[in-house]
Parts: structure tokens; C-alpha cells; sequence
């Protein structure tokens, strides 16, 4: 109850209603260990007013087990300035590898700050395309470039529980819908463990 979807939100406005999640499933590897390579998370949000939310507004696909390297546009709503946090905004770039070794990540060309955490990567273009990540970290002495998990057969099961669970129980999952493109595919640990003890340091990107 504590975790809201607000598609196409855009400076306070909500055009398609506030979705309430009723279950989040995340992979043990993120939410027990707090591996940042298994960053991401699912959320089945309950029926509005009689509807779902992919029959209200439309639903992205979703893949895994890509090739590295791909090109990606990414979706989020920064926070931390330049940005306020109230527009979403946008990247594009071909992913690199993680260029200390510290994660599976990969990273694009982008320059949103914290609060974009959780916002998705697309193969092909915006949200007629397929999610295959999402915002993540940065590192402090690589800037403007964001960091994303590859989705590979852990984040898979998570998401085939997810959607079982949301099947079973006339839920819907909070993909990436088409009138907002903003996903809340992200959970948040209250303390993350997985910090390097020495050399470079990952600045995280809080959801909003």
C-alpha cells in the first residue's frame, strides 16, 4: 500500500489514477544480498475503478536473455538538480560494460540524477519497444552515464513469479504502459550492503 504507480504523471497531474501495488517481487540476489547486478524488482498493482492498468493504458513487452551491448532508450523522472523531479525525461546510448568489473551492469550515455532509479530501458523505440533494464547507479567518476542490470534468467524467475502471483490473483503488473513510460520496476532496499569497501564508489539513484 506504501508503493503508487502514476502513469504519464507530469508536474502533480495524474491523467490515468494512482495504482496501488498489492505485492512486490524481487530477485533474493537484490532484496537478501543487496547484489546491485540484480537490481529490479516487480509490482502487481490492484484493479482502479474496475479496470487494469494495461487495459487502461496499454502494457510494453518485456525481454530477456539479450545480447550485451544493445542500444537502449532509457525513461525517468530525476530528482536531484538540474532536474525537480515533476517531467520525465530521457537517454539513449549503446550499453557498455561496467568498467570496474564491480557489476553485470551496463551502462549508456545519460545524464539523469537521483530519482530516476527504477525507470526502464527499452530495445527499439520509447515504449513500442521491449523492457530489458532499468535505471540503476552511476559512478561518481564516470559521469553521465547510467547504469542498468542485465536481465538474464535470475531476473526471469523473478518475473515469471511475479506474473504467476499476478495471474492467480486478477493483479496486474505495472509494466511499462504506453501512456507513461515510467515503470515502478524498481524495489528499494531500506540499506544497501553491496558498496565497495575501496575503490570506485556507486552513487545511487533513489526512486521517487
Amino acid at each position: 500500500s506504501r508503493w503508487i504507480f502514476v502513469p504519464a504523471y507530469e508536474n502533480g497531474s495524474a491523467p490515468y489514477g494512482q495504482w496501488t501495488a498489492s505485492k512486490l517481487t524481487t530477485p533474493s540476489q537484490w532484496g537478501t544480498d543487496g547484489n546491485i547486478s540484480y537490481d529490479t524488482g516487480f509490482a502487481t498493482v490492484a484493479s482502479l475503478n474496475g479496470a487494469t492498468l494495461s487495459s487502461t493504458v496499454g502494457a510494453s513487452g518485456v525481454s530477456f536473455n539479450q545480447s550485451r551491448g544493445l542500444t537502449y532508450n532509457a525513461f525517468g523522472y530525476p530528482a536531484a538538480a538540474p532536474f525537480n523531479g515533476a517531467t520525465l525525461q530521457s537517454c539513449s546510448g549503446t550499453a557498455t560494460d561496467d568498467p570496474y568489473g564491480q557489476s553485470e551492469s551496463q551502462g549508456i550515455p545519460c545524464d539523469m540524477t537521483g530519482g530516476s532509479s527504477g525507470g526502464p530501458w527499452f530495445i527499439g523505440t520509447g515504449s513500442a519497444g521491449s523492457q530489458n533494464s532499468i535505471n540503476s547507479f552511476g559512478y561518481n567518476n564516470v559521469p553521465n552515464t547510467m547504469f542498468g542490470p542485465y536481465w538474464g534468467s535470475v531476473i526471469q524467475n523473478a518475473y515469471d513469479s511475479a506474473s504467476a502471483w499476478a495471474s492467480a490473483s486478477s493483479g496486474d503488473l505495472a509494466r511499462c504502459a504506453v501512456a507513461g513510460p515510467l515503470c515502478g520496476l524498481k524495489v528499494s532496499r531500506g540499506v544497501r550492503a553491496a558498496l565497495p569497501r575501496a575503490g570506485p564508489q556507486r552513487s545511487r539513484h533513489p526512486p521517487r
